[in-house]
């Protein structure tokens, strides 16, 4: 659950977030949230803010606090999780959640990329980072095959964005097969092996 120690870390967003587009780069945008990226000094950030008509499977609209609480949930679980996007603060006032920036090529903007450059370190780690988050209980999007959800660099490997608190047992095997997905096309030439 929230904490007095999330609410005095979000101080230093709370006005970048009251005035958004003026304040903050644009980079992207999902079923969920809009995302936008802010440097401060104590470094480079994503902020998260929750859509207003974003809408389930069943084409209702989605509680904005809701998925903002979600967001922070989830992100507090993957905290220390070496391969995921790691967690800030937010806001479920503000309908906002803080990540840091993920420093790498964001893989659906990439052509082509020699996955003989992939060590066998960095895939050990993605298997590592999926096994972690599945034992806290977090799930990976099954829904997006495009490389959106996972960013690579050469020295850190791969870092996976979009994860959610599991709402059902998720098991290692599903969270693989999502996280590849997340992976996009490079996950057919990088995992064949």
């Amino acid at each position: 659950m929230l904490n007095e120690d999330l609410s005095s870390q979000y101080e230093p967003f709370k006005l970048i977030v009251e005035n958004i587009e003026n304040n903050a780069a644009f980079i992207g945008a999902g079923i969920e949230s809009r995302v936008y990226r802010t440097d401060l000094a104590s470094g480079s950030y994503a902020i998260k803010i929750a859509q207003k008509n974003a809408r389930n499977a069943r084409d209702r609209i989605k509680d904005r606090g809701l998925m903002t609480k979600s967001k922070i949930n989830s992100g507090m679980k993957a905290i220390g999780i070496n391969g995921l996007e790691q967690f800030v603060t937010g806001s479920i006032e503000d309908c906002a959640a803080i990540y840091q920036f993920v420093d790498g090529i964001r893989l659906n903007d990439i052509d082509v990329i020699n996955t003989e450059v992939i060590t066998a370190e960095q895939k050990e780690k993605l298997y590592q980072t999926i096994a972690e988050a599945t034992e806290v209980g977090l799930a990976f999007d099954n829904a997006n095959p495009s490389g959106a959800n996972a960013f690579y660099n050469p020295i850190n490997g791969f870092t996976l964005i979009d994860y959610s608190e599991a709402y059902w047992p998720v098991t290692y095997q599903e969270n693989w097969s999502a996280a590849i997905r997340s992976l996009g096309p490079i996950a057919l030439q990088a995992f064949a092996n």
